[in-house]
């Protein structure tokens, strides 16, 4: 990754969190990937989005890894491991809106 990215949100920065966190629940994950790899302050305001939609779908970190047992949501807490007792919503690949912990 390169260290010279932007680290605050830019015009985001201005809305409350309640708002920003409410606009990346509805981001599509690919969006939300790329959006993190652009700004530090990006990638953790969606880090915890992000680890509960990987949580749900028990997504790989690659689709290219040789190890198939590496999930994103363990490298996500890896990075924050704080966020793995923090409630949240999400919804799985059936439609369901499942309130739960990443744990």
């Amino acid at each position: 990754m390169a260290t010279n990215r932007p680290t605050s949100l830019g015009d985001l920065e201005v809305l409350p969190i309640e708002i920003r966190e409410e606009i990346y629940s509805r981001c599509p994950q690919a969006a939300l990937g790329l959006f993190a790899r652009a700004s530090r302050g990006a990638e953790e305001a969606s880090a915890f989005i992000r680890l509960l939609a990987a949580t749900v779908n028990a997504e790989p970190e690659s689709y290219q890894q040789a190890d198939a047992t590496r999930l994103a949501a363990i490298a996500i807490l890896k990075r924050h491991p704080e966020l793995l007792f923090i409630a949240g919503t999400v919804t799985d690949h059936f439609g369901r809106k499942i309130e739960a912990t990443p744990y």
